[in-house]
């Protein structure tokens, strides 16, 4: 299992969601088309009618309007009672109003929810199972933290909203799970995944952690960390509409906090393995040291006109120099 392995991985879990939704939009789509009488779907809502003809003794037509399928009227009902949709709905509408709970509440969505959670678990206990630190089971038990919250969701789903009581109870459930994995995957990120509790932690996307601006903006980066993990994690497993601009903000936020997570996840990475931190005045200072062991007719065949040649060679010793001078201690 490769660092790139755990990079890719890690951002599967802000996936979870997405994996969800798929399930739940082929769901309600197959439902609908084994469900529902096919001319509903060659025909708007209310517009179909039909024309039967009058008894024999009555030489006339008029037209009757079917009733619309079994599945689109409970679902019509049910949105005219909260105020929402009315009969003239389009029916696109209506059957996803009448197949998205039961298949959001089903247990084919808990498994997609937990996928992601259950790969990243799988490489947790192989690279165990390979090098014996105790930190991988550490990392594995983060993840497996996720589980519980995918049960919560999963009952809280399933719980009957007219038992207030028994909603109450699954609310406090789906919480409590959601405190608990939040809080496990944030503090993992501040000392293993970033590092920055480690002595003589040194800084390459802000600069220098010595400055109150770079600490400051670590913070609020951090309290963004927090605040978006807790909110993720309700907003995943809990039943929240598929569907609007809310939703799409807050996911457009998931993206935001996993694009930092990542910055200072390499960052951390780079850092802690030792690889120097070479600025654009290290590489100046060993390319001019460099150009003075060169002599006149290396300047002339390389048309140089600064006197500074530089030679892949005779920057090796300054690199171990500088790579010696920046590990962290």
């Amino acid at each position: 299992v490769t660092f790139w392995h755990v990079i890719v991985a890690d951002f599967a879990t802000s996936l979870a969601k997405a994996l969800g939704d798929l399930q739940v939009t082929t769901c309600v789509a197959a439902s609908a088309v084994l469900a529902e009488p096919a001319p509903f779907f060659f025909s708007a809502y209310g517009a179909a009618q039909s024309v039967s003809p009058s008894h024999h003794h009555h030489h006339h037509h008029h037209h009757v309007v079917r009733p619309p399928p079994p599945g689109v009227a409970v679902a019509a009902a049910a949105a005219k009672a909260r105020g929402g949709p009315s009969l003239a709905t389009s029916w696109d509408e209506l059957l996803f109003e009448r197949y998205n709970k039961p298949c959001a509440s089903s247990v084919a969505n808990a498994v997609f929810l937990a996928l992601p959670y259950y790969c990243r678990l799988g490489q947790c206990l192989r690279v165990y199972s390979e090098t014996r630190e105790r930190k991988n089971l550490v990392n594995a038990l983060k993840y497996l933290s996720a589980f519980p919250l995918v049960a919560a969701g999963f009952v809280q789903k399933r719980t009957d909203p007219t038992d207030l009581a028994a909603v109450a109870r699954a609310r406090a459930f789906l919480v409590a799970a959601a405190v608990v994995n939040s809080s496990f995957s944030f503090g993992w990120d501040v000392v293993m995944d970033w590092g920055l509790l480690k002595p003589k932690r040194r800084a390459i996307v802000l600069g220098n952690l010595s400055h109150i601006g770079v600490v400051l903006t670590y913070v609020a980066l951090l309290a963004f960390n927090l605040c978006m993990r807790f909110a993720w994690a309700l907003a995943v497993f809990s039943h929240i509409s598929s569907y609007g601009a809310g939703t799409f903000a807050l996911e457009a936020a998931e993206v935001a906090r996993r694009t930092v997570w990542a910055i200072f996840r390499i960052e951390w990475e780079y850092v802690a393995h030792g690889y120097p931190v070479v600025s654009q005045r290290d590489i100046r200072k060993a390319v001019h040291l460099s150009g003075k062991q060169k002599t006149g007719p290396a300047r002339a065949a390389t048309g140089a006109d600064d006197g500074i040649v530089a030679d892949p060679q005779s920057l090796e010793p300054l690199v171990q120099r500088l790579d010696t001078s920046h590990a962290p201690a």
